[in-house]
């Protein structure tokens, strides 16, 4: 872990994670082992990274959704799975429905300009 980064005591941190410069890690985070969260990243919120899930440097990742409906009690999360590439500079909002998860798969790696289609 880097010396700047600002990791809550009550994250939950997995074997071997790395958690890069200016970093920053909220008290419902969790991270499987081996999880690299790169630099100026902010984890927020209910998070769960799995193993070896890799978080590009400046991503934000759990944050209030843009859906104006939205409350802020909502509870709900964002779940990233083993092995799972998020990029530079990605954001992930939490859901919006309670007990809700936004959700990026296993092994699935997930770019801003990732292309759409069949």
């Amino acid at each position: 872990m880097h010396p700047t980064a600002l990791v809550d005591p009550k994250a939950t941190l997995g074997a071997g994670v790395r958690i890069g410069a200016f970093a920053v890690v909220g008290p419902d985070v969790t991270l499987g082992a081996g999880a690299e969260i790169g630099h100026h990243c902010v984890l927020e919120g209910q998070v769960e990274i799995g193993e070896r899930a890799t978080v590009g440097h400046g991503s934000l990742l759990g944050g209030r959704p843009q859906d104006l409906k939205f409350r802020d009690d909502t509870p709900s999360g964002v779940r990233i799975g083993a092995d799972t590439a998020i990029r530079e500079y990605v954001t992930v909002h939490r859901a919006t429905a309670a007990g809700g998860w936004t959700e990026i798969g296993n092994g699935m790696p997930h770019h801003v300009d990732e292309p759409r289609g069949p």
